[in-house]
């Protein structure tokens, strides 16, 4: 990562005027000599975030003035870390979170791989997709009509986790659709 972190300085450095880049080059290489990566963070913006330029001076002296404004890193401390922690673990239910991976409100939770649920509600969409709501208050739906396979509510139904983030939604056979949860 360093190696990478290193050419993005030289090239950074390569496109830059000579005069600008004179000590740039040993500053980028103190920071990355740096261990700690917030600290080396926080050295590679002060040397390569966007400047500003001070318009009033332009203006009155021809010439630009250029400012950094760069507002010191702050390292959480250990106790607002544990404190945000315990709050996500009581306010998180692991069968809730279940399918929500495409949803802004996205938790960091050990998951189940599967759960089992009774359809309270069935919408059929105008593409023929149909919408399922689950009694645990989830809704999931169809990603494209699929022949063979008849719902109802009150059907027990089970969503199964697939691979590259699919769920597959299974009534009491071994047939199944392809659904996304949408609440």
């Amino acid at each position: 990562m360093r190696e990478y972190n290193c050419l993005i300085i030289l090239i950074a450095a390569a496109l830059l005027p000579a005069e600008a880049t004179a000590g740039l080059a040993e500053e980028a290489a103190q920071c990355a000599s740096l261990a700690d990566d917030a600290q080396r963070l926080a050295c590679y913006d002060r040397l390569f975030m966007p400047a500003v330029v001070d318009a009033d001076d332009a203006a009155d002296t021809g010439e630009a003035t250029i400012e950094r404004d760069v507002a010191p890193v702050e390292d959480p401390t250990p106790a607002a870390a544990a404190s945000a922690a315990t709050v996500a673990d009581d306010t998180t239910d692991a069968e809730q979170a279940f399918g929500d991976d495409d949803l802004p409100s996205q938790r960091e939770t050990k998951r189940p791989t599967e759960i089992t649920a009774t359809i309270v509600a069935l919408e059929e969409l105008r593409s023929g997709a149909r919408l399922f709501v689950l009694d645990n208050n989830q809704v999931w739906r169809e990603k494209r009509k699929t022949s063979g396979l008849r719902f109802a509510a009150g059907d027990e139904v089970r969503v199964k986790a697939g691979s590259l983030g699919s769920y597959r939604l299974f009534g009491s056979g071994k047939k199944s659709t392809s659904v996304q949860r949408v609440r």
